[in-house]
């Protein structure tokens, strides 16, 4: 039995008014202004107590609310943590503003910014298509094949179209071009720039003054000036000597063919007039050493005919060498019945 007494502010503990609160129906009497309700020693309740209002300025229900829907004990965790914690992608990501770090996350984090980019240098295979952008892959990443000791650095890592380019260039790859000296093993863009050691033979016992900064026509106008030197043999000036002078207004033979051709009497010759394609001259006879420029300054193509039994470019025999309109050639006797074009 719980009895409450109640006292009013102006009668020290004068007893006012005693509840017994396992009665069933408890009643007190009118409550008086500014009265108050003491409760000596301990209280046990049973039942339900239902409580409104302020406690010492607490509101009571929204207290008891939360307290209901605070986390327990038994309360499953893992989805919690699942839910608020970053993942390793989210946290090398670093776009995600919602996700708690923890200290390994953040690690791995700094470890991709401090790296700047994601590379392989421990893979066993050659990367893929697929080795992309989701994969954390980006344009300039690098990826080494432990296996086959080849370099690989993306240059597109769009997500299932990743382009990763061969880099690797051993030894073996420069021996070719540094030993064999062969003119298809170094190139630039189609043209080649080095001569296959046929071409070098057919510039044996040629000596030009030139300078690194001389064109083209420059050099090739050098050659015929230094037969007045010491740079060329007595034997090959005599030979070369055989031929002087320069033709202007020279006509093509109209019809073509090799017996009738216009024969070539010079050393320099311009073929003004060529009515048809294929109209012709003839080149004087091959003897090791004879240098030749034939210029067709005419509307047509000329057909350019050696001598008799005689080739040029080793064609077959008596062939004619097509010379374009507005162009020149120089043909070189490197044998006795062979020319060669240059």
């Amino acid at each position: 039995m719980l009895a409450l007494t109640s006292c009013h502010k102006d009668v020290h503990m004068a007893q006012r008014n005693v509840v017994v609160l396992n009665q069933s129906v408890p009643q007190l009497q009118e409550l008086q202004p500014g009265d108050t309700y003491l409760m000596p020693g301990n209280t046990e309740i049973q039942g339900d107590l239902a409580i409104s209002g302020n406690v010492d300025g607490v509101d009571v229900a929204a207290a008891g609310a939360l307290a209901s829907s605070a986390v327990q004990p038994g309360d499953n965790f893992s989805t919690l943590v699942n839910d608020i914690l970053a993942s390793q992608g989210e946290a090398e990501a670093g776009s995600d503003n919602t996700k708690l770090m923890t200290p390994l996350r953040v690690a791995q984090a700094i470890a991709i910014l401090a790296a700047g980019l994601k590379n392989n240098y421990a893979a066993v295979v050659d990367p893929t298509t697929t080795d992309d952008d989701s994969e954390g892959y980006s344009v300039g990443s690098v990826w080494i094949n432990l296996i086959s000791n080849e370099a690989y650095r993306c240059v597109d890592n769009t997500t299932n179209l990743a382009i990763w380019v061969n880099t690797t260039v051993t030894a073996a790859d420069l021996a070719t071009i540094a030993l064999s000296g062969n003119s298809d093993d170094l190139t630039e863009g189609a043209v080649k720039l080095l001569l296959t050691v046929a071409e070098r033979a057919k510039l044996t016992g040629i000596e030009a003054s030139a300078t690194a900064d001389q064109t083209g026509a420059e050099i090739k106008a050098s050659l015929f000036a230094e037969a007045d030197t010491n740079n060329f043999s007595d034997s090959y000036k005599a030979k070369l000597d055989a031929l002087t002078g320069l033709t202007t207004g020279i006509t093509a033979h109209a019809g073509g063919g090799q017996g009738s051709a216009t024969q070539l009497t010079t050393r320099y010759n311009i073929v003004e007039t060529v009515v048809t394609t294929g109209d012709s001259v003839k080149l004087p006879t091959a003897n090791g050493a004879t240098v030749i420029v034939v210029k067709n300054i005419g509307a047509n193509s000329c057909d350019v005919f050696p001598q008799g039994g005689e080739s040029i470019n080793k064609l077959a025999d008596n062939a004619a060498f097509a010379l374009a309109a507005d162009t020149a050639k120089y043909f070189f006797a490197t044998a006795s019945d062979l020319w060669e074009t240059l």
